[in-house]
């Protein structure tokens, strides 16, 4: 998964900075491309809090009394965000332990929807989505194995494949510039069943020493 951001009409390039999401896994803005090809899942112009700048401008009576006076500017600045999907290539055999782990998704200031926790579990990075939406991805199967929840993918109101993959169903992630964005997880509770049994077995062993 991965986030581009282009500044609008002259913005400066910083107001790119919360919005820009490498895939930290390889560095940059693309997919491993042996098994996986990009695919977008939305694009959206974000309009941004008003921005104050002191500008100065030659004022003269006559030709030779000038000043120079400052004055006040206010900038109102636009930013295009486009998120990418890394989705498994048609047919396409992925080798076991292979490939990003999903650890949840949450909107900033609430839970995450599969821990029920704030924040990322285990050793899972956050990745930005939109402008309020971060999803948890990890590929340290060691240690996050218990916490994750197969994914098939992610879409929302512009992309054309608006279902999930038979054994996966949707949730609402998030309502971002009045278009909801969609996620598929397994249908079944196996894999939150192994997140239950981490914590159960977590606090057993706490207090039984």
């Amino acid at each position: 998964m991965f986030q581009t951001c282009q500044p609008l009409d002259g913005a400066p390039q910083y107001q790119c900075e919360n919005f820009t999401q490498y895939n930290t896994f390889l560095g940059g803005h693309k997919c491993e491309e042996t098994f996986y090809e990009p695919i977008q899942v939305f694009e959206h112009v974000y309009f941004l809090p008003d921005r104050t700048a002191v500008q100065e401008r030659r004022e003269c009576i006559g030709s030779q009394n000038c000043t120079i006076v400052p004055f006040l500017v206010t900038f109102k600045d636009a930013v295009m965000v486009k998120l990418y999907w890394c989705r498994l290539k048609p047919h396409i055999y992925l080798p076991s332990k292979k490939g990003a782990m999903f650890g949840g998704i949450f909107m900033d200031g609430e839970i995450n929807d599969i821990t029920g926790k704030y924040g990322c579990p285990g050793t899972f990075k956050p990745y930005r989505i939109g402008k309020s939406v971060t999803a948890c991805l990890s590929y340290n199967y060691a240690q996050d194995f218990i916490y994750s929840v197969p994914i098939e993918g992610f879409f929302s109101c512009q992309t054309s494949d608006k279902t999930c993959l038979n054994g996966f169903t949707q949730h609402h992630a998030a309502t971002e510039n009045h278009c909801d964005l969609y996620y598929c997880v397994k249908d079944s509770q196996n894999s939150f069943n192994r997140i239950f049994r981490r914590f159960v077995n977590f606090f057993t062993k706490s207090f039984s020493k």
